[in-house]
């Protein structure tokens, strides 16, 4: 906090626009500038941080937009989160785990369709889905198609654990704490392992220690308050750059949307366009060198517009339940979460193009 005025009332113009220029010289937002900013509904302030944040973004990342793609593995699930369509006790939901030759056809779809980044993304079932699973499927994939970077979403795992999937390749760990609400968090978790706040709050500290110079952390807006998830997030993230020199983070930011078998059919604190916008764009101020990753969830040409105000990665031609690049398997009714921009990577590129942005693939 640059001034010390942000927890004295709304800001003043003056005090936004030497607190942002400070940011673009280098000082990155403070805590409880993140919090004031958060809470602010001007469209005057708004912009002045989209702005702010979009020249920052291009400072690190230039016009670079980075695209990758989910590879679902598996929706056998143990937990039962209220939010979630793969949740345990969903019993009309078909089930399927891909094999390791499955997942090695679905990433060579991806490959050809010239993407080089995956993330393996799967539900919690220990049974179904073990480190030695994971392993296997991520060496079969670098060393059978041509996809270069291989992150992970799958269950949180204890260190040893965390270091045999980075010899096998891996790339990024990914762990979204969905919220950081201890109470609200137990309330949409009611049972299964991931009901477990702090072993799930603490694994990409033990990915740290393992080796991962990657992690992916993020929050589900909409379970609660958007100031203190926004806060809280950017301290997680943070405090593991503060305790692992070597690490880099991706910031993902997903907004609730209704899941087929889901029994949370809308947000509790719902999250409107220009709020999403705002988030993001004061994630970029407090963390000027983060990828910040946005999803399908969103609408196409809303992406467009975070790319331009903060974000610097994106999701493309995606799916959400096993096997629907090329294997073939549950319904796209099935799916994790309702998908909102359904283009396809082609199409993607040409309006990234479009925006003077240039698509990574």
């Amino acid at each position: 906090m640059i001034l010390g005025v942000a927890a004295h009332g709304p800001p003043s113009r003056l005090w936004t626009q030497d607190l942002l220029a400070a940011c673009e010289a280098g000082e990155p937002l403070d805590l409880v500038d993140v919090a004031c900013l958060a809470q602010q509904e001007s469209p005057d302030v708004r912009e002045s941080l989209m702005l702010a944040a979009g020249r920052l973004k291009v400072r690190h990342f230039g016009t670079r937009i980075t695209l990758f793609a989910p590879l679902y593995l598996s929706n056998e699930c143990v937990n039962n989160c209220l939010y979630c369509g793969f949740r345990r006790d969903n019993r009309s939901l078909p089930r399927r785990t891909l094999t390791a030759p499955e997942a090695v056809l679905e990433a060579q779809a991806l490959a050809d369709r010239g993407l080089r980044r995956i993330v393996l993304v799967t539900a919690e079932h220990p049974a179904h889905v073990s480190v030695k699973y994971l392993c296997l499927v991520v060496e079969a994939i670098l060393r059978e198609t041509r996809i270069r970077e291989v992150g992970v979403n799958a269950a949180p795992m204890t260190t040893e654990e965390f270091r045999a999937l980075r010899a096998s390749g891996a790339t990024t760990v990914h762990c979204f704490q969905e919220t950081y609400d201890p109470q609200a968090y137990g309330l949409v978790h009611p049972s299964g392992k991931k009901r477990d706040y702090r072993w799930r709050v603490g694994a990409l500290d033990r990915a740290g220690v393992a080796g991962f110079q990657q992690v992916g952390l993020g929050v589900l807006l909409g379970l609660r308050d958007l100031c203190g998830e926004v806060t809280t997030v950017i301290a997680h993230a943070r405090q593991l750059l503060s305790h692992h020199g070597h690490l880099r983070v991706t910031l993902s930011l997903p907004r609730f949307r209704p899941a087929a078998g889901a029994t949370m059919a809308v947000p509790p604190v719902p999250v409107t366009d220009s709020q999403f916008l705002q988030a993001v764009a004061l994630c970029r101020l407090a963390l000027p060198t983060a990828e910040i990753a946005i999803s399908t969830r969103e609408r196409k040409g809303f992406r467009e517009t975070l790319m331009q105000c903060g974000a610097s990665m994106m999701s493309a031609g995606s799916v959400t339940w096993p096997g629907g690049y090329a294997v073939g398997s549950v319904a796209p009714t099935a799916g994790q979460f309702a998908i909102e921009d359904t283009r396809s990577l082609e199409e993607v590129c040409r309006a990234l193009s479009a925006c003077g942005l240039v698509p990574a693939l």
